[in-house]
């Protein structure tokens, strides 16, 4: 695998973070950590005990698949086949939801040949068969692990942030649980999709899809993972390479980022 450095700045300190260009890269999420999309550095946070209200307004209720239920796939089936079999979910308040974020590599299927599916059942199997060491450096899982860089961790800035997240430190042993009790929203899962709706069905079926995407702010700031699905593959159409470098220049990706 490939991989390219990136170099941050933070009050003269700089950082040099090891990047994944050819994987599934689960990244620092959402609304109180952001992060660079770095080589296996998922950062696992604590939802909200508050009772303040989502910045983004839920317009279509958050429908998942069981993370084990996706590794049984063969391919990625869409909302509708999902739904008549009645394996969608909607995550309760104390579910771990894993978002994952990825470039479609077809016009009519966004992973017709299940290279991306492939790839991401790859390290959660490494995740269950307790190897995710072999997925980390020593310095990545640091990372990992307290929520902030090994470099930032010099900083007494940093050292500080990093010792308020002391709660929220992550084992080997929390994120198996976390894979194996886990539910997963991925868009062509669970999005409404106008491939699955009938003559009778359509018009309702753009609705909820509309109001689905315009959720995805809210389903978001409801996970605690976000993964970046971008192996190298070739779209089946324009015959064109697809990877993490590609996937940066796509709007949907980059919002959901």
């Amino acid at each position: 695998m490939w991989q390219g450095c990136c170099t941050s700045a933070c009050d003269g300190l700089e950082d040099e973070v090891p990047r994944e260009f050819h994987s599934a890269v689960p990244v620092a999420p959402l609304v109180r950590r952001w992060g660079l999309p770095v080589r296996l550095l998922p950062v696992r946070r604590q939802l909200s005990t508050t009772t303040l209200k989502p910045a983004v307004a839920c317009k279509f209720p958050m429908k998942c698949v069981r993370v084990l239920t996706f590794m049984e796939w063969d391919i990625m089936p869409s909302y509708g086949q999902l739904l008549a079999k009645e394996l969608l979910v909607e995550p309760s308040d104390n579910s771990t939801v894993h978002f994952i974020s990825h470039e479609w590599l077809s016009r009519q299927h966004p992973d017709p040949d299940s290279k991306q599916l492939r790839r991401m059942q790859g390290v959660f199997l490494e995740i269950l068969a307790g190897r995710s060491g072999k997925l980390f450096s020593p310095d990545d899982f640091i990372t990992f692990s307290n929520g902030t860089s090994f470099g930032n961790q010099r900083h007494p800035l940093g050292a500080a942030e990093s010792a308020q997240r002391s709660v929220d430190t992550i084992t080997e042993d929390i994120l198996k649980q976390d894979i194996e009790e886990g539910l997963i929203w991925l868009d062509w899962s669970s999005i409404p999709q106008v491939l699955d709706a009938t003559k009778d069905s359509l018009e309702q079926t753009l609705k909820d899809q509309m109001a689905a995407v315009s959720s995805i702010g809210a389903y978001l700031d409801r996970c605690l993972y976000f993964w970046i699905l971008a192996p190298t593959a070739i779209h089946k159409d324009q015959k064109t390479v697809r990877d993490f470098s590609t996937y940066r220049t796509r709007a949907w990706c980059r919002l959901e980022e």
